[in-house]
């Protein structure tokens, strides 16, 4: 069997299943798309007040930003800010926040993803505070904190230069002693105020974090990739369909006229048209195929022997064939089935018989169980195969219809080795 024969056997024997399990695969994306709705993303702009010198910067200024918005903490804080009621770890599992560089610039753009317009942007607001809040502290605090002790100390210094010069002004003679002391802490709190000094213009010449845009009101519609997932699902539901049909056709191939022959060993002899009313014409062709058939095998009785789902009533097919054919005797023959008994063949002592089947040009090859399991009995060749189109008459059982005339079966036949094919008129 060919890679055409077994595409034929799969795609057009089973293509209602095939259809079946790409619709079932279109089907799933719209109903996810149905059961999860709309989604609205909110977005907020942010500047970490960092100066990204190229593309590997500003990925990883993304990377710190996406880690500041996505820690638990800060998440909780933004929405309780925001006045909206979630779950963080809902949110952190269907990865609701995003946060993305825009271009190298060192800018951010902070994302929520949320299924209300307005709770998306207030969300997104929001987390754009915490995250300038957290990185100001990140960058600043501990300068914050030195410049802080610094004043402090400061401060003290000028308290005890303060305590030193209202000593000595209490006495009325110069204490060495106190000047000293005073020209050391003044020397001291110049140093700090030259560090202060430095410290508080370093922090004040230094980039901040702050929210560039935060005033999204609304989120926008989010795109849900309907197409891409209609395009994914059919795909796989085709290839599911695909494999299904070639499990089935493996398990219980189905069987054309030219592989029947094959399986049997015997040529396609012609293809019987579909019944009509009027008188019986029987393709020359045919009759002549049957009768060498049957006399290079050297038989004296054919044996006409119907196979499929529903064998079918071949006694008038039986009797055209036996009126032409010199060589030999033409009889219709049916084989037991499961449901169906059938009387065995009478036949001569001596008589040399030869088996043709009549089958649809397509059958499944179980229902050749029953004539596989005759000709191995029998050892009786098989002759050839012939295929009729729509329906036949079936095979009678009844006693009272038995004896009733069958329908009259035109006969056309179609072999391989001609291209046309001559009637009769």
């Amino acid at each position: 069997m060919d890679l055409t024969e077994a595409a034929q056997r799969i795609f057009k024997r089973h293509w209602a299943l095939i259809l079946l399990f790409t619709l079932i695969g279109l089907s799933v994306p719209l109903a996810l798309d149905k059961i999860q709705g709309t989604s609205y993303i909110g977005t907020a702009r942010v500047n970490l007040g960092a100066d990204p010198h190229g593309g590997q910067d500003s990925t990883s200024l993304g990377d710190t930003g996406q880690g500041l918005a996505t820690s638990p903490s800060v998440l909780a804080a933004a929405l309780k800010q925001a006045k909206v009621n979630r779950s963080v770890d809902d949110m952190l599992a269907n990865n609701a926040v995003t946060v993305t560089p825009v271009g190298t610039s060192g800018v951010l753009d902070v994302s929520v993803t949320d299924t209300d317009a307005h709770a998306s942007a207030a969300i997104a607001n929001a987390l754009a505070n915490r995250i300038v809040l957290m990185r100001d502290q990140a960058e600043f605090g501990a300068g914050r904190q030195l410049l802080a002790s610094l004043q402090g100390q400061a401060n003290g210094l000028t308290q005890q230069i303060a305590a030193v010069v209202k000593q000595a002004k209490a006495v009325d003679f110069n204490v060495p002693g106190l000047q000293a002391e005073q020209s050391d802490l003044s020397a001291q709190r110049a140093a700090i105020d030259a560090q202060l000094q430095q410290l508080s213009q370093d922090i004040a010449t230094s980039p901040h974090p702050q929210v560039i845009d935060a005033s999204q009101q609304t989120g926008t519609a989010a795109q849900s990739g309907l197409t891409v997932l209609l395009a994914l699902g059919g795909l796989l539901g085709l290839l599911a369909g695909v494999a299904v049909a070639a499990t089935v056709e493996a398990a219980r191939p189905t069987l054309t006229a030219e592989s029947m022959g094959r399986r049997l060993g015997a040529p396609v002899l012609g293809r019987v048209p579909r019944p009509s009313r009027g008188v019986s014409v029987l393709d020359p062709w045919l009759a002549t195929y049957v009768g060498v058939a049957a006399e290079q095998a050297g038989v004296s009785l054919v044996q006409l022997v119907p196979v499929g789902r529903r064998p079918v009533d071949v006694t008038s097919l039986a009797q055209a064939l036996d009126s032409h054919i010199d060589a030999a005797s033409v009889v219709a023959l049916s084989l037991p089935s499961g449901h169906r008994p059938a009387a065995p063949p009478a036949t001569a002592e001596g008589t040399r018989a030869g088996i043709i089947v009549v089958s649809h040009p397509t059958v499944k090859g179980r229902f050749l169980a029953g004539l596989e399991r005759h000709l191995q009995v029998t050892k009786r060749p098989v002759l050839g195969v012939i295929t009729y189109r729509g329906r036949m008459q079936r095979v009678v059982t009844s006693r009272t219809a038995a004896t009733e005339t069958p329908a009259t079966i035109p006969v056309q036949v179609t072999p391989e080795a001609i291209t046309q094919t001559t009637t009769a008129p």
